[in-house]
């Protein structure tokens, strides 16, 4: 499975209203997206789990090595 995720830009620091728009700006085109949700069970399910937590641990870990390299 792939995915391309993007984060936003973070905005000001203060929270602002933004300006109404004109009614002649065209709306953005919305966002498309396609979904694929597989449900696996079983001991194929038990196999999945254990290896999805091993990532988490993993990255959990590279994560908490860069926080005190940083500090």
């Amino acid at each position: 499975m792939e995915a391309d995720i993007t984060t936003p830009e973070p905005g000001p620091a203060s929270p602002q209203r933004c300006p109404r728009r004109d009614k002649t700006q065209r709306r953005p085109e919305p966002i498309e997206a396609t979904v694929e949700i597989t449900t696996v069970t079983g001991p194929r399910a038990a196999r999945l789990q254990h290896e999805q937590t091993l990532a988490i641990k993993e990255v959990l870990a590279w994560l908490a090595s860069r926080n005190t390299a940083e500090n």
